[in-house]
Formats: structure tokens, C-alpha cells, sequence
């Protein structure tokens, strides 16, 4: 994997409780020093309605990535991204229920900064 991706970490983002009372940013590109970060799936635990919205990069414009869905207690809905590639600045923000959780999947590097 170092091979293909040097300076690259796939780990899954702290989890995030939604406040419900609005949209709430679970995830930015850059927060760790990271240059970009290849998406893989977004989890969320809990009853309720959520939305999901992506903003590629820190010049881009935020889209609603997926139209409302509808969370059963006890079963996670699962989003494959792969590939939804962010480049510095991106964010991952989850409009959602209060006590909602949200698990974040990615791929996070930084540019290679050798020739």
C-alpha cells in the first residue's frame, strides 16, 4: 500500500453526534494536516431523517450528496463513496436527527512532495 500511496493513512474519522438542530461538518480535509482524502463510506446510526452534503474543495460549492434517508433504529445506513476524492478544504456535513451518529471511511494523504 506505501508503495501506491506513499504518505497516505485509510482510517475511519471520530465518530460525530449530530446536534439536530442543523447541518453539522464531520469531516474536513486539512484538519490534520492532510492535503486530500479519497472518500470511501459514510455510516449513520440512529431513527431519523438524514442528508448528506460534500463541498470538493475549500473553493468549491457544497452539493447535497444524496436526498433524504430515512435511518430504521438499530440498522446503520451504509453510503458507499468510492471514489469521492476531496482535495484541501473539502468537507462532509450531515443534516440529520439529534443523537445521530455519523462514522466517516476515507483515504487521507498528503501531497508528495519529492521531483
Amino acid at each position: 500500500m506505501a508503495a501506491v500511496f506513499p504518505r497516505a493513512d485509510y482510517r475511519t474519522v471520530e465518530p460525530t453526534v449530530l446536534a439536530g438542530t442543523s447541518k453539522t461538518t464531520c469531516f474536513t480535509v486539512g484538519d490534520e494536516g492532510d492535503d486530500w482524502a479519497d472518500v470511501a463510506s459514510i455510516h449513520i446510526v440512529g431513527a431519523g431523517t438524514a442528508k448528506v452534503h460534500v463541498k470538493v474543495s475549500s473553493n468549491g460549492t457544497e452539493r447535497e450528496f444524496n436526498d433524504d434517508v430515512t435511518v430504521v433504529a438499530g440498522y446503520p445506513h451504509h453510503i458507499e463513496c468510492y471514489p469521492l476524492h476531496l482535495e484541501a478544504g473539502g468537507t462532509i456535513a450531515v443534516e440529520g436527527e439529534a443523537d445521530q451518529v455519523v462514522w466517516i471511511t476515507l483515504l487521507r494523504g498528503q501531497g508528495d512532495s519529492e521531483g
